[in-house]
């Protein structure tokens, strides 16, 4: 939706009420006069996040022992394919060869919570760092992402540890748990051999991925905002 509507804009088509107000929608504008100001910083989120990561792959790739032709490239799509959750890797066994590569794991990480999250929560939290205030659905996605990512690693950890996760060291078994914990919201990348996962991981794996990303972000799912008030919802019944 977003580059559909860059794309009239550079065409110099005129957006109709309808297509602008579900796009401000999607950007969590409540000023329609920042439509374009709201469309240029998803553009730049979008474009910036995955040069980064493709570069820092790259370079990552490069020290694994790829030329340094095929380090650009498959830094590149490694770096879009994450950013997009779609999961997609060069090699059949995924990324599962760089297990003990703390710098592709992490950055494989970092570009699947910034896709999952949407460039307008992604500007939120600058936000919040410095003291400011956002809107409630930003406070709820932020906090939800957060609380599901941690408790997806400890969880993973946990349960894994003498499985899926038995002969790596201590501090490579921690970043897996996290990579994993990351990308299983609807990334679909593995650094780990799923068919050593034991049965407990594959029931919070199913409910994490029913849960997914968060509105206006690449990732899949019923979104954040969707789970956490349901749970919500639940809680004030009860009470």
């Amino acid at each position: 939706m977003a580059f559909s509507t860059a794309a009239m804009g550079i065409l110099g088509r005129r957006l109709s009420l309808r297509h602008e107000a579900a796009i401000s929608s999607m950007l969590s504008l409540e000023d329609r006069n920042d439509f374009y100001i709201g469309l240029k910083r998803l553009l730049g989120v979008t474009f910036g996040s995955e040069a980064a990561g493709a570069a820092i792959l790259a370079v990552a790739f490069y020290f694994e022992g790829d030329s340094l032709p095929a380090a650009v490239w498959r830094g590149l799509f490694t770096a879009v394919s994450a950013f997009c959750n779609a999961g997609f890797a060069l090699q059949t066994d995924n990324l599962i060869p760089y297990q003990e590569n703390p710098a592709v794991l992490h950055t494989v990480s970092l570009l699947i919570i910034l896709g999952g999250l949407s460039p307008a929560a992604i500007l939120g939290a600058r936000i919040l760092a410095r003291g400011g205030r956002v809107t409630a659905q930003i406070r709820l996605v932020l906090s939800v992402t957060a609380a599901l990512l941690v408790a997806g690693a400890i969880l993973f950890a946990a349960i894994e540890w003498n499985h899926s996760l038995a002969g790596l060291a201590i501090l490579d078994r921690l970043h897996n748990a996290w990579f994993q914990s990351v990308t299983l919201r609807t990334a679909g990348f593995n650094s780990v051999d799923f068919t050593r996962l034991a049965p407990a991981s594959l029931t919070f794996m199913i409910a994490w991925m029913f849960i997914g990303g968060s509105p206006g972000g690449t990732a899949g799912g019923i979104k954040t905002t969707t789970g956490a008030l349901l749970v919500l919802a639940v809680v004030a019944a009860i009470r």
